[in-house]
């Protein structure tokens, strides 16, 4: 899409040059584009390119400049909406849902890695725990709060659906 967005998709491997990535930076950077999505369309044609280097079509790929990105998001929940949501979990009851709750907000760990704990992840002497599914696949160890520990594994069968509506 970057290619026919750019008209260049008539264009041999030959001709697009370290110039024509600043002009393509500029082009997205002016149509509001993010610095990740306009490193994406980057690279998937720095990639093409690549593949036109191993079949001898050009000598070497031009050198391009990726935009510095900032992946992290910082979500949290402010003391008073988490003490409202915890209240009221409490009050209509929804032990499981409130222990989770306690959990995840202690812990920053997601709704899933949660679930795949097994009592052998808890570590309560040394009041840690060891993620092992997680999104990226590298597991982490990490220290619990007294809360954290306290609840712990206390949520019992809760799948997400449920935990949601609650």
């Amino acid at each position: 899409s970057a290619l026919v967005e750019m008209g260049w998709l008539d264009l041999g491997p030959e001709v697009i040059t370290t110039r024509l990535f600043f002009h393509l930076s500029d082009f997205y950077l002016q149509k509001g584009n993010s610095c990740a999505t306009i490193n994406r369309k980057t690279v998937s044609i720095t990639k093409l390119l690549g593949t036109a280097v191993d079949e001898g079509l050009i000598p070497f790929k031009p050198a391009v400049r990726l935009f510095p990105e900032n992946n992290a998001r910082t979500r949290f929940v402010t003391r008073m909406e988490e003490e409202a949501l915890l209240y009221w979990l409490r009050e209509l009851s929804f032990d499981g849902a409130w222990h989770l709750t306690r959990f995840l907000v202690d812990t920053g760990c997601r709704f899933g890695e949660a679930m795949a704990l097994r009592p052998h992840s808890i570590n309560r002497k040394k009041k840690s725990v060891l993620f092992e599914n997680t999104k990226n696949s590298m597991p982490r160890k990490i220290p619990l709060t007294e809360r954290a520990l306290e609840s712990a594994l206390k949520w019992g069968e809760l799948d997400y659906q449920r935990f949601y509506k609650q």
